[in-house]
Order: structure tokens, then C-alpha cells, then sequence
């Protein structure tokens, strides 16, 4: 017999019900059960019972609980959030929060979610393809700067970041967006700013590359009047006045060193400006280097340095000029920085190059200098700025001589107990 009104009906109409509820079992505890209720027909085709089968979906219904509390938790997220977040499959708008909606000038979220494409909220000269289409299977996680367009047709700069979430168990887009119109203004602006001041750095180093000959012309001729006047104060009454000679001596120091300073800054601007080209020849480097063993000796043995030089046979293909000018500066300091003991000078083959380096016992160089050796007008050991000791620009000018010619330098040093600076040249066959 019919229990009630949902069994009467299957008994007349032969209809199979299903009917979630929950119930309260002998051991204190509520359940979640399913019933399914099912006609049983007789060998003659009429009905003649009903089967019904229950199942306790307790664990399937917590889960379900579970899933919509974390969804209810992931949209309170989103519509906290003070950034726009944009979800969409194949460009059709799922979920937009009211940060997205304000973001892009729109009166609400549906009017988001109604579009027909997301691509209306990018300006049509930014391609969407690479960063919003995803392949099955692999997660993407794409930033981007680009150019969005708000319901007014206003342009303005944004920033995305896209990754594939799980949307109603399909594959989905989750765009998060944010005005980044500011910031870039600013780097255009600074971007403006640097350019305005490398043609101005360019047009000073060009102008004194250019102009290095007129401008030499009267310190030579400084020296030269006081070459004369030397001679002509030697022949006279006042030559032998030990204040004469010691004034014209500071003379020609000054002109010396202002001479080389100012031969320091035309090669700086030269390199700035890319005037200079290298010239590439053949040469041994041992010959090479006695050359200017030759050169520096004098001042080391003034000094009562030892000045070592061990040589090689090796060739190289280089700017002869050029590396004489780096290599020059690294005997010159090293030179100058040793009080006591030795400077070396040697030359050996390592693998496909040739490093030269030019060892000292000099005063050494910290850590902490040692990374700003090669900045313009960076010094160690002359904190009072002592012109007789240059401007700080020979290692800067080395370095960037380097860089032309596509070599390596390397400094290593311990402070108090001497440095080596070397350079790798390429070794002919």
C-alpha cells in the first residue's frame, strides 16, 4: 500500500522519484540521505511495488557546504579588493568585481559582464592573443603592461597580471588590473629627461674631441714661453736666485699637470663621443712590452722601486696604441701607489688569450673601493684631491678603452698589501 502521496504517484503513472532530505538516526547523530524510488513491475507489465533505494550523501552534501563557503569567501575577496578583477573564458566576461567596473568608467558590474568581448577594454594596437588564450593543461601566469580603454573611449595605462583558474569546473582567465598611468608618465618624463641629457653630454664630448687641437695650442705655447723664459733667466744676472728658479719650476709643474689633466678629459670626451676607431695590427707583445718597460723605469728606479719585467714571444692582434694607453695607466698607478718593494710587469698565455698584468706592493685597495675603481673621478689614497695625482679618470678611461676593444680587465688586491690589474688581449696564431 502507498505510504504517501509521492509513492501513489509511481504507482499510478510508473514516474521514478528521487528525494534528498535529512534524517535523525538512533545514535544522536543527523545524516544527509538520498531516496530513489523506483517502479516494480509484475511478468504481466503492471505494477506491482516500488523498490527504494537509499544512500547517506552526508560527506557529498559537507563537501557541496564546503564549496559554496569557499566560494561565498572567494567573491568577499574580490569585491574587497581595491584592484579590478576580470573573469573570462575566450574573451566572453564570467565575474567582474566593482574595482573592475570603476577601473573601466562603468555604472555596474553587469554592464561588465554583458560585453560581448573583453577585448573592448583593450586599445585595438595591443594584441590580446599571447596573454589571454591558454593551452589545456598548462597553467599560465602572464604580466603586462598595456594599453586599456575605458566605456568613455579614454585611454589609459594598465597593468595585468593573468593566470588560468578553475571557473565552474572549466578553464578560465583571472585577469587582476590596475592604473599604472602615473608611473608611466613619470618614466616617460625621466626617460625624456636622460635622452635631453645624453645629447648634451654627446654635443660637450664632441665639441672637445673636435676641438682638441685649438685648445691645446695655447697650453703648448704656455710651455714654450717658459722653456724660454728658463733660458733666458739662466743667461742672466737673477738666474742663479734660488727664488726665481724655485718660482719658474712650479711654473712648469703647473703647466705639466695641467697639460695632462686637460689630455686626460679630451681622451674621456673622445670615447664618449665615439670618435675614436680602433686599428687593428699584428705585433709581439714581448717587444711591445719592453717598449714601455723602457718608458716607466726611470720613475720607478727615482723611486727606489725594484721594476721586474718578465717577457714572452707570444703575438697578439690588437690596437697597439690603445692597449699602450691602459697598460700605461696600470704602471703609472702602480707606480705611484708603491713605496716600497717591487712592481712586475710579465706577460702568459692563458688558453686562446695572452694576459699582461702589472703586479704591485703598493697600498692596496679595499672591498669597498674596489668595486668604484673604474667610476670617473673616483681615487684611492688622495683624499685631498691632490691635482699632481690626477683627476681620477684613468682607470674610467681604461676601462671604457677595454669595453672599445672587447677585452677583459681584472683587479684583485688586498689593501695594505698590493694590487694586480691585468687585461686578457687575444693571441695570434
Amino acid at each position: 500500500e502507498p505510504k504517501n502521496s509521492g509513492e501513489q504517484e509511481i504507482l499510478e503513472t510508473g514516474k521514478k522519484i528521487m528525494v534528498e532530505g535529512s534524517r535523525l538516526y538512533n545514535d544522536g547523530k543527523h545524516r544527509f540521505i538520498s531516496s530513489h524510488k523506483s517502479p516494480i513491475y509484475s511478468a504481466d507489465g503492471d505494477i506491482s511495488g516500488i523498490c527504494t533505494v537509499i544512500l547517506d550523501i552526508t560527506d557529498r552534501k559537507k563537501s557541496e557546504e564546503a564549496l559554496l563557503e569557499s566560494e561565498e569567501r572567494f567573491r568577499t575577496l574580490f569585491e574587497a579588493a581595491n584592484y579590478g578583477i576580470l573573469v573570462h573564458r575566450n574573451f566572453k566576461p564570467l565575474y567582474a568585481n566593482h574595482a573592475l567596473a570603476d577601473l573601466y568608467g562603468y555604472d555596474s558590474i553587469n554592464e561588465i559582464t554583458e560585453l560581448e568581448s573583453t577585448a573592448i577594454l583593450t586599445h585595438p594596437d595591443y594584441d590580446l592573443g599571447g596573454l589571454l588564450h591558454h593551452s589545456e593543461g598548462e597553467p599560465l601566469i602572464a604580466d603586462r603592461e598595456t594599453m586599456g580603454v575605458r566605456k568613455n573611449g579614454n585611454k589609459f595605462w594598465e597593468d595585468r597580471r593573468s593566470f588560468v583558474i578553475n571557473w565552474d569546473g572549466e578553464p578560465a582567465v583571472c585577469s587582476i588590473r590596475s592604473d599604472i598611468s602615473t608611473r608611466k608618465l613619470a618614466e616617460e618624463s625621466l626617460q625624456k629627461s636622460k635622452e635631453i641629457a645624453d645629447d648634451a653630454s654627446r654635443a660637450k664630448s664632441t665639441f672637445l674631441a673636435a676641438a682638441s687641437h685649438d685648445v691645446r695650442q695655447p697650453l703648448q705655447a704656455m710651455g714654450l714661453f717658459l722653456s724660454v723664459l728658463d733660458d733666458k733667466l739662466a743667461e742672466s744676472s737673477v738666474g742663479s736666485d734660488e727664488t726665481i728658479q724655485s718660482l719658474v719650476a712650479r711654473m712648469n709643474d703647473s703647466v705639466s699637470v695641467l697639460t695632462g689633466m686637460f689630455d686626460t678629459l679630451l681622451d674621456i670626451s673622445k670615447l664618449e663621443a665615439q670618435t675614436l676607431t680602433p686599428t687593428i695590427t699584428e705585433f709581439s707583445v714581448g717587444i711591445f712590452m719592453q717598449r714601455l718597460f723602457g718608458q716607466f723605469e726611470p720613475q720607478a728606479k727615482e723611486k727606489g722601486l725594484g721594476f721586474n719585467f718578465e717577457s714572452t714571444e707570444l703575438r697578439t692582434l690588437c690596437d697597439e696604441t690603445m692597449l699602450g694607453q691602459i697598460l700605461s695607466n696600470f704602471l703609472s698607478n702602480a707606480i705611484r701607489y708603491t713605496d716600497a718593494g717591487e712592481v712586475i710587469f710579465r706577460a702568459h698565455q692563458d688558453g686562446d688569450n695572452i694576459r699582461i698584468e702589472v703586479q704591485d706592493k703598493g697600498i692596496g685597495i679595499s672591498k669597498e673601493n674596489l668595486a668604484h675603481i673604474f667610476d670617473e673621478f673616483y681615487q684611492v689614497g688622495n683624499q685631498q684631491r691632490d691635482r699632481t695625482k690626477g683627476l681620477g679618470l684613468g682607470l674610467a678611461i681604461a676601462k671604457r678603452t677595454a669595453d672599445l676593444l672587447g677585452l677583459k680587465l681584472t683587479v684583485t688586491s688586498e689593501e695594505g698589501r698590493g694590487s694586480t690589474f691585468s687585461i686578457d688581449i687575444p693571441k695570434s696564431e
